[in-house]
């Protein structure tokens, strides 16, 4: 995936910066005047142009973090490939189905995902649209219990 715009609320970017701290990360570089001025609107989201998603995957710590880059990262054209890519395999269900446990792990998102294809490879279904992969991941995720990683 190319480098993309995403938008972040401020308790997300908190979390991320903070996550980001030993690195020499500019992505996320809000100038002083404008932090003053995004924490008094909280619920405002601010934009981050042209992050690129590998680096950052390769450098959060957590889940949370990084499901809130993938959330972001997540475009409708990456639909083609959302069985494929474990990326653009989360940016989806994170975007598309309420209630996500955003502190599921990689490895768990990778599970479900092949629980899902594996599923997808039995039926004599030629083409799979959004309804019908939100249907499948609900009772993917019914059977496989998702452990918390807080």
């Amino acid at each position: 995936m190319s480098r993309r715009t995403i938008w972040l609320s401020f308790p997300e970017w908190k979390l991320i910066t903070n996550e980001l701290s030993d690195q020499n990360c500019n992505y996320f570089y809000v100038d002083d005047r404008e932090l003053k001025d995004w924490k008094k609107r909280m619920d405002h989201q601010y934009k981050f142009e042209r992050v690129a998603m590998y680096y950052l995957i390769d450098h959060l710590k957590t889940p949370q973090t990084i499901n809130i880059i993938l959330r972001e990262y997540w475009r409708s054209t990456d639909f083609q490939r959302v069985m494929d890519c474990t990326h653009a395999f989360i940016g989806f269900v994170l975007n598309c189905i309420d209630h996500v446990d955003m502190n599921t792990t990689l490895e768990q998102w990778e599970e479900i995902r092949i629980e899902m294809k594996k599923q997808m490879d039995e039926q004599d279904k030629r083409y799979w649209y959004e309804h019908n992969l939100i249907q499948l991941y609900q009772q993917v995720t019914n059977k496989i219990p998702l452990v918390s990683a807080s």
